[in-house]
């Protein structure tokens, strides 16, 4: 069984490329933007093979992507030993102004009781085009939150 769900799609672009289209597009609207999202990790095949081994041990075990549900709710979401869907980790959602750059982007933040280190998570969505979106992810602690992440949600 593998321990990581996300798609392994070789996107050469690296994640900083992300970030820096990211300031230039429009934030998600919630209400057009409901279901579910495959998780792409961006960049060289070394990010890939990081990620495979820093989500789990984050609590992000055969992590798939994201659902946005609507009403500022969404969810993990993550395969069992089945591979079937099951979700985990809820969100809130609302639209707020990205630490990036201060311009609107839809916000996922994890509410009192999440896991531990979810607590410390932020992920900023802006739209790419139809079926995409890119997530700047930030970790809000001392040091790390001066460094964003993006990888790419993909509508499934």
């Amino acid at each position: 069984m593998t321990s990581f769900a996300m798609n392994s799609t070789n996107i050469s672009k690296p994640a900083s490329y992300y970030v820096k289209k990211f300031g230039g597009l429009a934030a998600v609207d919630e209400s057009t933007s409901i279901g579910d999202y495959q998780a792409i990790i961006v960049g060289p095949k070394l990010m890939q093979i990081f990620a495979k081994i820093t989500l789990p041990l984050i609590g992000f075990y055969r992590w798939k992507g994201k659902r946005l549900q609507g009403n500022g709710k969404g969810v993990n979401i993550y395969l069992d030993k089945n591979n079937n869907d099951f979700p985990k980790n809820p969100m809130n959602i609302a639209t707020s102004a990205s630490w990036l750059d201060q311009k609107p982007a839809l916000i996922l933040s994890y509410p009192a009781g999440s896991p531990f280190f979810c607590r410390f998570l932020r992920d900023e969505l802006r739209r790419l085009d139809d079926d995409t979106i890119i997530l700047v992810g930030w970790i809000d602690l001392p040091i790390l939150r001066r460094s964003p992440n993006a990888m790419l949600l993909r509508k499934i």
